[in-house]
């Protein structure tokens, strides 16, 4: 294999988590070279509309006062001694408090998996691979991939979303592309290379 394969993915590659650029190593095909490869941008309340979003936020604020207000009169209790009082904060945190730490637990899973998960684009495909809760490859090939739209939240972050065959190449909406104008740039290159190299030839 070419030293040149070598060298251009390891560059590409040097983002990634160690273990992660090796999973992504062990699907790339013979004389396949990474351009852009990244590490998701976890957005937890992406996917939900503003008002949900909010409310989730407000829910882990009120769990949180809640937590506090259940450990006050907890630790009230045991110094103390048995009080009625100390027992309705109790009882109005408790609900919140358990809330909050499923929605806490929610957004730490979002984190992991993004955390273990990369966008690759190369010289062949675009690929999505994840890596937690179990590994899963999305791959796009280049003849495939139609109408690529970019939408940057920011220079580091955005989305990246193109039509591809009859398959739906929407991203996950709870994560985000980052550095999203040097992937849409790698995919365009790809794309751009594959019509170049499918494109008939006319005779000189």
């Amino acid at each position: 294999m070419p030293n040149g394969f070598h060298d251009t993915a390891a560059d590409a590659l040097n983002s990634l988590p160690a273990e992660t650029a090796g999973a992504v190593r062990a699907e790339l095909r013979a004389g396949e070279q990474v351009t852009y490869a990244a590490v998701p941008v976890p957005m937890p309340y992406a996917q939900f509309t503003p008002s949900v979003a909010a409310l989730r936020r407000i829910e882990l604020a009120a769990g949180a006062l809640g937590l506090a207000c259940v450990v006050v009169a907890m630790v009230m209790l045991a110094t103390s001694g048995f009080d009625s009082a100390y027992l309705m904060p109790i009882l109005i945190g408790f609900g919140p408090a358990i809330g909050a730490i499923v929605e806490w637990l929610r957004i730490r899973r979002v984190q992991r998996e993004a955390a273990r998960s990369a966008y690759v684009v190369t010289n062949q495909r675009a690929i999505l691979l994840e890596t937690s809760p179990g590994r899963a490859l999305r791959a796009v090939e280049a003849r495939d991939i139609q109408e690529i739209y970019s939408w940057p939240t920011s220079a580091a972050r955005g989305e990246i979303r193109f039509r591809g065959g009859a398959g739906s190449t929407d991203e996950p909406s709870r994560w985000f592309v980052p550095n999203p104008r040097s992937c849409e740039a790698a995919m365009r290159a790809l794309t751009d290379s594959s019509r170049s190299a499918g494109a008939p030839q006319t005779a000189g």
